[in-house]
């Protein structure tokens, strides 16, 4: 039995709704590493083959493309080894404890109000809603920009 090739790369794919979740279930039950002719790459259903993919940059690299859909890589977390350690390097300097016990109150502001702009919507794409945004808010708050021109911080 065979499923019909979804384009993966089309956000209106990753609605929170069953279809999408009997999808992926169905592939990681039959066909964990699947080739979507459609969208053009590889959809890895299980924990263990997107661990090894991600520690394995020369094999699995997003660096050579993106899809059409998708144009612009959204920051640190898509970033490929070496320049995704370096980076974070970068960043992770601001985040020693001491610096993160004087600016938690600030962080839990930020994170209350990140989490109250999806929970009346009741949905949460949380790449999109949280994964991304909240690290930019923080490091923005962290080197004093304002509030009000936080979302123009990328």
């Amino acid at each position: 039995m065979s499923i019909p090739d979804f384009d993966y790369g089309k956000s209106d794919f990753w609605t929170w709704d069953k279809p999408m979740y009997d999808q992926l279930q169905w592939l990681r039950e039959n066909d964990p590493i699947h080739w979507s002719e459609k969208s053009g790459l590889f959809i890895l259903t299980r924990f263990e083959d997107v661990m090894f993919a991600s520690k394995n940059n020369e094999t699995f690299c997003s660096g050579e493309g993106v899809l059409p859909s998708n144009p612009a890589k959204l920051g640190l977390i898509d970033e490929d080894e070496p320049r995704h350690q370096k980076l974070r390097r970068l960043v992770n300097k601001g985040f020693t404890p001491r610096m993160v016990r004087k600016m938690e109150e600030d962080f839990e502001g930020i994170v209350k109000d990140a989490l109250d702009g999806v929970a009346h919507t009741g949905r949460c794409d949380f790449v999109h809603d949280i994964a991304v945004p909240l690290p930019l808010l923080i490091i923005a708050d962290m080197i004093g920009v304002q509030p009000d021109d936080r979302a123009k911080f990328h």
